[in-house]
């Protein structure tokens, strides 16, 4: 990838960051004021957070099967621990601090006696939620990428359809490129126990194709990388339009909003990995949005839901008030995001890490068998 797509790819997932901070933010402190549920602006403001969302999964798609391409060609075949190894040292450093920081908001709002605790969060109709809380099974749900955690931190859902992908794409390339017939044997159960995972999810099915769409851009992009992978891609992508669980109750995820969103990701995909038009020498503090993109993404909510629980006795129903805590709140969270992400998102760090816990771990093995 040349240091032009870099650039493009990072000022993409920054600002589809920064999108969803704003989204929130104002289903946060503004949405509550809103004379109806189904105001027209709570409307506008929820498909924005959609569309970036959108974003991110073309862009997974993208860039996690650039890695699965590159991982066959360093290695010959498909080396599933080389590729878990990265995925691990990605997700869990920031997934943890956002889970650390949810759980000491819980802890501060119960603590403290402010609403979310024993009192709820705000009022009918829009209100931003009943109790901040959690249960031990969530905790532990939560860190094997299953669910939980997502009445605090409600952007988590997105990450666990997410990992669900990686995991399918894993078992996909397995199947093609194992290094022996017993990976592909575990390929094959893999990809059956990922299709059951997410069968009848409606999120699921919508960001799959999100996802899908991404990685097909990956093969026109590169057309060296024969044609079968870009068959495939269509095949799914074909499948999942066709067949894919797309009953959403939302109207948002309507059947004419559902094709309206792909084709969203047609044109994302299109923009953002294929055409070069925007290929552009974008200023330095926008394209460094993309550095801390992820840990914004994931601990954006518990920072705002304490920062609105600190504040709603001050603003009530005041329009000023709240679009100034709602900055506030906001910027408190860029901030903390700036701070926390070159620890959380060193991922050659973290990679490296594993690697070494990993040899230290056979050896001691070794040790052990030979005694």
């Amino acid at each position: 990838m040349t240091g032009d797509t870099s650039n493009r790819l990072d000022v993409a997932r920054g600002l589809s960051a920064l999108v969803v901070l704003a989204a929130h933010s104002f289903q946060i402190f503004l949405a509550r004021l809103a004379t109806t549920p189904d105001s027209r602006f709570v409307a506008i403001n929820g498909n924005a957070a959609r569309q970036a969302v959108l974003v991110f999964f073309v862009l997974s798609g993208f860039l996690i099967t650039k890695s699965i391409i590159a991982n066959i060609k360093r290695n010959g075949y498909f080396n599933p621990f080389d590729y878990l190894s990265s995925r691990v040292a990605r997700i869990y450093p920031p997934f943890l601090f956002a889970l650390t920081v949810s759980m000491l908001v819980v802890f501060v709002v119960h603590q403290f006696d402010l609403p979310g605790g024993a009192r709820p969060l705000g009022e009918d109709p829009l209100r931003v939620r009943d109790h901040l809380e959690f249960t031990v099974s969530e905790l532990w749900h939560a860190l094997l990428m299953q669910s939980g955690m997502t009445i605090i931190d409600g952007p988590l859902w997105t990450l666990y359809i997410e990992v669900k992908l990686y995991f399918i794409a894993m078992s996909v390339a397995l199947v093609a490129c194992g290094p022996n017939a017993l990976h592909k044997i575990i390929g094959v159960l893999l990809a059956l126990a990922g299709l059951y995972a997410i069968r009848g999810d409606y999120n699921c099915g919508l960001f799959a194709v999100a996802w899908l769409v991404g990685s097909a851009a990956t093969v026109i992009r590169n057309p060296s990388h024969t044609r079968l992978p870009a068959l495939i891609a269509a095949a799914l992508i074909g499948f999942a339009l066709v067949f894919g669980p797309f009953a959403g109750s939302n109207v948002m995820d309507s059947s004419p909003n559902k094709v309206l969103q792909i084709l969203c990701c047609l044109v994302y995909a299109h923009v953002l990995l294929i055409s070069n038009r925007l290929e552009l020498n974008y200023p330095d503090a926008v394209r460094r949005t993309g550095d801390f993109s992820y840990t914004l993404y994931v601990v954006h909510a518990p920072v705002m839901l304490l920062c609105f629980s600190l504040s709603l006795p001050v603003i009530g129903a005041s329009w000023i008030l709240s679009f100034i805590f709602q900055t506030c709140a906001a910027v408190l969270a860029i901030c903390v995001a700036v701070v926390a992400a070159p620890i959380l998102e060193d991922v050659p760090f973290y990679r490296s890490l594993i690697h070494r816990t990993w040899t230290r771990v056979i050896r001691f093995g070794q040790r052990i068998s030979s005694t």
